[in-house]
């Protein structure tokens, strides 16, 4: 398989990272029972599966304020011997090790394991860890100081991901409800919005077939009535500092 000589390409110094970027859990499941074998084959690594900050977080509702959570409450000061304790005794941070020792410890799953990270030779994870602009791992990929080497399961999926990570869209009902919701707080933003919402709605109309496609005709037109809109939400949001 590829992973052998990838593997040797950190035992030789020649990657110094890992990343198995998989876009199922059955991908991550295979992938730490893979790193596994190589355990039990004598190899030397340190592996951690992430997962999503939505599926991992211990609370009802996220939200990531240390006046709702108890576990982001404090994280700085627990999470040195969280990290402590946990890297002095396992090898394998998967998803149920990790939420062990950050019930232990009391911190936050998600960054607890954001911050292992560092510590690890393989990482497991999801195409969006690497790929996407959004929620990408900065501290890997921004000061690239670091071999890093990717493995990608499933790649024939990754054309159809990259399209929505690397896409936006606006929706002229979003834009219709806000200027309605506006109309008696603030007149320059709902009169903005509703000038976005006329002009998506004559984009769909002159294009009825055509769904979310964008023609270089109503992209000034479009790009004009958002600028525009974002205009006023900043005079808003000026207005409202100095009025606090």
């Amino acid at each position: 398989t590829a992973s052998g000589p990838v593997i040797d390409g950190i035992r030789e110094g020649r990657t110094d990272r890992i990343f198995y970027l998989t876009p199922k859990g059955t991908g991550k499941q295979i992938g730490e029972e893979s790193v596994g074998l190589l355990r039990q084959g004598g190899a030397k690594l340190r592996s951690l599966t992430l997962t999503s900050k939505e599926k991992i977080c211990f609370m009802d509702e996220v939200r990531c304020e240390a006046d709702h959570c108890p576990y982001a409450k404090g994280y700085y000061d627990k999470v040195h011997d969280a990290m402590k304790d946990l890297l002095s005794s396992e090898d394998s941070m998967s998803r149920e090790v990790l939420e062990n020792y950050a019930q232990k410890h009391q911190v936050c799953p998600f960054e607890y394991s954001l911050d292992l990270s560092l510590y690890a030779d393989i990482i497991i994870g999801d195409y969006n860890y690497a790929f996407d602009p959004r929620v990408y791992l900065k501290r890997f990929f921004d000061e690239k100081r670091e071999q890093i080497t990717f493995l990608v399961d499933e790649a024939h999926n990754l054309l159809d991901r990259a399209r929505s990570m690397f896409s936006a869209e606006i929706a002229a009902t979003a834009f219709e409800e806000l200027s309605d919701g506006f109309r008696r707080i603030d007149v320059g933003i709902a009169n903005k919005a509703g000038k976005v919402s006329d002009e998506l709605r004559a984009l769909q109309e002159a294009l009825p077939e055509a769904g979310r496609i964008m023609t270089e005709d109503y992209d000034p037109l479009i790009l004009k009535a958002v600028e525009g809109f974002r205009g006023a939400c900043e005079k808003y949001l000026q207005d409202e500092e100095k009025v606090a």
